[in-house]
């Protein structure tokens, strides 16, 4: 066997060792898609706020959620750089590209989710303090009317 069967076993070997890490990328992306998945809907799911103690406990939750994403940034961000540099492999599995795009999406989603939750459970305790202000000037005003 001549120095060209060796270069097609070496290059055979290489591209299964190179589809076999893009294979294990997807089989790693399984937990974190969980992890984004739960965190996402942590963010957007229904709640009621019947007074500004639920909105601070649920501003309290909101908060966890986004420490959370922020722990696991740098290890998402360094997985989707993973799944790009085994893209500029000429050879690259296309289902590859859409799963590093699909992580991207989901992240970026998630955050943004979370975001607009927190500032919404902000401005509702904001409200909430205005209710109970105004609610106090209402009595006043009661009040002073009822003394007359």
């Amino acid at each position: 066997m001549g120095s060209k069967g060796v270069l097609v076993r070496r290059r055979s070997k290489n591209g299964a060792n190179y589809y076999w890490k893009c294979y294990s990328y997807g089989d790693d992306l399984i937990p974190i898609f969980e992890f984004i998945d739960d965190l996402r809907n942590r963010s957007v799911k229904e709640i009621q706020s019947g007074n500004s103690e639920m909105t601070e406990e649920h501003i309290e939750k909101q908060d966890k959620v986004l420490n959370s994403l922020e722990n696991k940034r740098k290890m998402v961000m360094d997985f989707i750089a993973k799944g790009e540099k085994l893209m500029t492999d000429p050879n690259c599995p296309k289902f590859l590209d859409g799963h590093v795009k699909k992580l991207r999406e989901a992240w970026e989603d998630t955050n943004d989710k979370a975001q607009v939750r927190k500032k919404a459970l902000t401005y509702n305790l904001n409200a909430w303090s205005t209710f109970e202000e105004q609610k106090v000037e209402n009595h006043k005003q009661l009040d002073a009317a009822d003394a007359e």
